[in-house]
């Protein structure tokens, strides 16, 4: 009889337990719990209810002895979020305001002044939020060039977005100030002359037929020298027409530096309704059947007269024997 009372005592602890955890109920153990039968407005939502349940079944778990599952929270706290998905969102995400997305780009801004990225996103941002012109003072810790860079750009952006597009706008004239910046950093950058040539005939830019730039002695040759100009200056005038005006020198010297040709510089007056993207130089070259035989150098040199800047190329030329001469023609 002893024992039969040792092995029964913690009957009643286990009851007792139970009890106040688990709601009395005269139903089946089988059963729903009252809960269950709340109507869907009555049950619990909030995040603090769920994880007491899952105390409370712990509680339970504890009590008739088995162990607690540690996928119980996680199945609890994703059928919350299932059910309420735009709840839990707002609770773990805020949307930051302008005010605070500017004041972080100018944190950074100061942080690496010489950061260009920061420094044009500053300037946009700004000028989209405020409307007003863009702050040079924004870029002081850029380099000149970059400087001038994010300024520009970014008035060009402005005017861009500033000005709304019609149904029949088309890309070329909704990037009509993009472009109009490209064209003046063009005439910013230095004046170049990227290909000088004779040729035979000349049509338009780019469209010419050019040869060789060896010549028989005895003879008489007159040949065109074509020159291509970049990065040139235009002016708008007050009617509306776009005034470019250059300066060329051509001169012809000899292999030891000596005067051969030299004729007054020539000046060209353009004016056109369009901006021009492309120019060129022509004029007519003539060598005398008297030219001695040797090696000679066409120089050729422009001034831009709007910006005061000057650019300048060579090509050699050649006077040959007849027979040289004959010999290096199948090459053309």
């Amino acid at each position: 009889m002893a024992i039969t009372t040792i092995i029964a005592a913690p009957a009643p602890v286990v009851v007792a337990v139970a009890e106040t955890v688990k709601p009395p109920t005269t139903a089946p153990a089988t059963a729903p719990a009252p809960t269950a039968a709340l109507p869907e407005n009555a049950k619990p939502k909030t995040v603090g209810t769920m994880a007491s349940d899952h105390v409370v079944g712990n509680a339970a778990a504890n009590a008739t002895g088995e162990t607690p599952k540690d996928g119980t929270a996680i199945t609890a706290m994703g059928a919350m979020t299932a059910a309420h998905p735009v709840d839990a969102m707002a609770a773990n995400e805020a949307e930051p305001s302008m005010d605070a997305v500017l004041m972080l780009l100018r944190k950074r801004s100061q942080e690496r002044p010489q950061q260009l990225s920061y420094a044009l996103a500053l300037q946009l941002l700004e000028s989209a939020e405020t409307g007003k012109p863009v702050d040079a003072a924004g870029t002081s810790g850029l380099s000149p060039v970059d400087q001038k860079l994010v300024t520009e750009l970014a008035g060009a952006l402005q005017a861009v977005i500033a000005t709304p597009a019609a149904p029949a706008t088309t890309l070329a004239q909704r990037a009509g100030p993009l472009v109009a910046a490209s064209h003046k950093w063009e005439a910013d950058a230095d004046l170049q002359l990227p290909r000088l040539v004779l040729a035979s005939r000349v049509d338009s830019f780019g469209v010419y037929t050019p040869i060789e730039s060896k010549f028989e002695y005895g003879k008489r040759h007159v040949v065109i020298i074509y020159c291509e100009v970049a990065n040139f200056g235009s002016k708008k005038t007050e009617d509306g027409i776009y005034n470019t005006r250059l300066a060329q020198q051509d001169t012809l010297i000899t292999e030891d530096g000596l005067l051969v040709w030299r004729p007054n510089p020539e000046n060209v007056d353009d004016r056109s309704r369009n901006q021009r993207h492309d120019f060129y130089l022509v004029k007519k070259l003539t060598l005398p059947e008297t030219l001695a035989i040797g090696k000679y150098t066409l120089r050729m040199a422009v001034t831009d007269q709007l910006t005061n800047k000057i650019a300048m190329t060579t090509l050699p030329i050649e006077i040959t024997a007849s027979g040289v001469a004959a010999a290096a023609a199948p090459e053309r």
